[in-house]
Order: C-alpha cells, then sequence, then structure tokens
C-alpha cells in the first residue's frame, strides 16, 4: 500500500534510558523498506501534546511510541495508567486522534489505550517476546475487508457550543482548554436542550456516514443516534458503520476518516477503526 515515504530525512531520536514510554501501535515493514538503524521522529504529536511521535524498528516491525514526564506518570498493574475520570476520557480521545494520524504511514495494530512503560531496555525485551504475537495480529488485520467506524462524541461538549452560539464565544471559552477536556454538564440537561443537542448529533452522524459510504463496495449502519439515546458523562457512540473496502483503496479509506477528523476538529470527535477480524490484540508479555 502506497502510504507515506518514510525514507526522506530521518530524524534520529535518542531515547533516555529511564524514560517512561507511551505504546500507541505496531506495524509491518514494507518488502522495500529498510529498516532504520535507530529510533526516529515522526511529525505527529506524543501523547503529552508536546513531544512527537518517535518510531523503533525491530525484527521486521516498527513500534510507535512517544515520551511522557515521569511525573505525571503512575502505573498500576498490566502497564496502565491510573487516571481520574476526565483525564481518562481525554486519553481516550488523544489515542484514537494520534492513530488516526499514524495510519497514514500503513496498517496499524493498537495498544490498548493508557498502556506505558517505564526503561527503555525492559520495554525493548517486553516488545521483542511479543514479537510472535503482534506478527499473527497484523496478518489478521491484513486480512480485513470490512472496517468499523465508530464515532463517537462528549454531550459536555455539544452542550458548550449550544450554549456559546458564536465564534467570539467560542473562542473564548476555548482559549485556555485542551482538547478533550470538556468539563462535565452540571446537573441534568433540560429536555429540550437535549433534544436539539440530539438532533445535531444525528444530523452530523448522517453527514459522516454519506462522506464514506460512496467510497465503499458495501456499507451498514450497526447504530446511530436518535432522541431516545439520550446523554452520557463518557463518550457516546453517535454512529457504528461497517464498510467494505477494496485493498486498492484502503489509503484513500483513511485519509478520508483522519480529514474527517480535522474537518469536526471544533466538535471534538473520536474517531475509532477497527478491521473486522482483529481479534488479536497486544497485551501483556507472555
Amino acid at each position: 500500500m502506497p502510504f507515506r515515504n518514510f525514507s526522506v530525512s530521518r530524524s534520529a531520536f535518542e531515547v533516555p534510558p529511564d524514560a517512561c514510554l507511551y505504546l500507541h501501535g505496531v506495524s509491518t515493514l514494507g518488502p522495500e523498506e529498510k529498516p532504520a538503524a535507530a529510533p526516529f521522529s515522526m511529525e505527529e504529536r506524543g501523547i503529552d501534546g508536546r513531544s512527537l511521535v518517535f518510531a523503533w524498528d525491530s525484527e521486521g516491525l516498527r513500534y510507535y511510541l512517544s515520551q511522557m514526564p515521569q511525573e505525571v506518570v503512575s502505573l498500576g498493574r498490566e502497564d496502565n495508567l491510573l487516571l481520574s475520570k476526565q483525564d481518562s476520557i481525554r486519553l481516550r480521545g488523544l489515542h484514537e486522534s494520534i492513530l488516526n494520524d499514524l495510519r497514514l504511514h500503513g496498517a496499524l495494530l493498537p495498544f490498548p489505550v493508557g498502556t506505558v512503560v517505564c526503561g527503555w531496555k525492559g520495554l525493548q525485551r517486553r516488545l521483542q517476546n511479543q514479537r510472535e504475537q503482534a506478527v499473527r495480529a497484523l496478518q489478521l488485520l491484513g486480512a480485513t475487508k470490512w472496517w468499523t467506524v465508530e464515532v463517537s462524541v462528549l454531550d459536555a461538549r455539544f452542550m458548550e457550543l449550544q450554549m456559546h452560539d458564536t465564534p467570539e464565544k467560542r473562542r473564548e471559552v476555548d482559549r485556555e482548554r485542551n482538547s478533550y477536556s470538556t468539563r462535565p454538564v452540571p446537573g441534568r440537561i433540560d429536555v429540550r436542550t437535549l433534544e436539539r443537542i440530539l438532533i445535531r448529533q444525528h444530523r452530523l452522524a448522517e453527514t459522516i456516514h454519506r462522506e464514506i459510504e460512496p467510497i465503499a463496495d458495501h456499507a451498514r449502519v450497526l447504530q446511530i443516534v436518535s432522541l431516545e439515546s439520550g446523554s452520557s458523562g463518557e463518550w457516546k457512540p453517535i454512529l457504528k458503520a461497517s464498510y467494505e473496502i477494496r485493498p486498492s483503496i484502503l489509503v484513500r479509506f483513511v485519509r478520508l476518516l483522519t480529514d474527517l477528523q480535522y474537518q469536526y476538529l471544533l466538535q471534538e470527535l473520536m474517531i475509532s477503526l477497527r478491521g473486522d477480524i482483529e481479534k488479536v490484540t497486544l497485551g501483556d508479555a507472555p
């Protein structure tokens, strides 16, 4: 698949020995692509919003990682970040957003959201121990014909957009906030406001489906938001649909999803993509 070419100007990235590293995903190196001798920086932003994602090539696989400040890392069992509810919501949004950017480089198998490992040598050993598992999963992913797209929103964000309905008001509200960091809705949303929000979300879901459907051989809407959907304090799916995509236009399909992500940047959508036979995930090393 003709994704971006890495052969032009690779900037080496020196990984600190004691770094805490966020694991984004892994892909297979192309048949004609030479592995990099050392980790190298990418163009995509990292999980902390300041550093960049970097890539590390090992035994035919390319891993995508980013560095996290040690002072903000608190790990639980299975190397998952311990976060508050709002921080967890924000992390999920950022995680999927970065994955969509990275998919422009090739088919990508994601790590579970919030996976962090501290110590560069230990992380290398862990990933090498998982190599066979990753190869099997990527083979399954490469055989995917049906791709499931799930678009989720935060009702609190739509509430903000409803209340601040001019560009000037929105700029004032958004000036000091980070993406996906919307505050929880105080109390219950009144019925009329919720109805307006649900109508807006339904129209958005229909529009996104209409954008994707023409490039698919077949499409199935599995779920779409309605007036009976109610509100949520978590990520709420407004569209879940499967699309049969020919390999020859997979690049176009992935790029369309990334374009939609930026087209609706104001709404701060979470667009998740999964292959229909992506049954193997990267958990703990055996």
